[in-house]
């Protein structure tokens, strides 16, 4: 791919690698001060998450008949909120089959707006931008969303729980 920009965070090689993998590795992108610091506060937020309350919407990408999120009202004024959003799996007749810690799903989608520790490595850290740029995604590229995907053991494979 023929560069016709001048990059501000990756490599010509780095462009033309996602462009031909759909994906790029960035190897140290965050120091490990900042993902201990992001792990600790999911934690923290899921040890505060409330049941009370909350409308038990399951995330899903499949066409299900029940329980669809994308029209639930919970899910659709996230936005500019913290919610938490469960595994499919973990929810039977209307309650949790296990501790909450083990069915949540995501948290989102404005933990980049409310939360200083992930303020800091999203709207606050330009490289974030100037790789969307490099990548030629917007020349104005903003944050409008974020999320921490939780993968829980037992359900939708195997494996500890991984933050990411």
């Amino acid at each position: 791919m023929a560069q016709s920009q001048q990059l501000r965070f990756l490599s010509q090689d780095q462009v033309d690698q996602f462009y031909k993998d759909g994906y790029l590795l960035i190897p140290n992108y965050l120091s490990k001060q900042d993902i201990r610091a992001m792990i600790d506060k999911s934690k923290e937020l899921l040890a505060e998450f409330s049941l009370e309350g909350h409308p038990m919407t399951r995330f899903t990408t499949e066409d299900s008949k029940e329980d669809k999120h994308v029209g639930d009202e919970y899910f659709l004024t996230s936005g500019d909120k913290i919610r938490f959003f469960l595994e499919e799996d973990a929810v039977r007749d209307g309650k949790l089959d296990r501790p909450k810690e083990l069915a949540v799903n995501k948290m989102g989608h404005a933990l980049h707006e409310l939360d200083p520790v992930f303020r800091r490595v999203t709207l606050h850290d330009d490289r974030l931008r100037s790789i969307a740029r490099d990548l030629k995604f917007h020349k104005d590229p903003a944050v409008l969303q974020s999320m921490v995907i939780f993968k829980q053991p037992k359900i939708g494979g195997s494996g500890e729980k991984i933050y990411h």
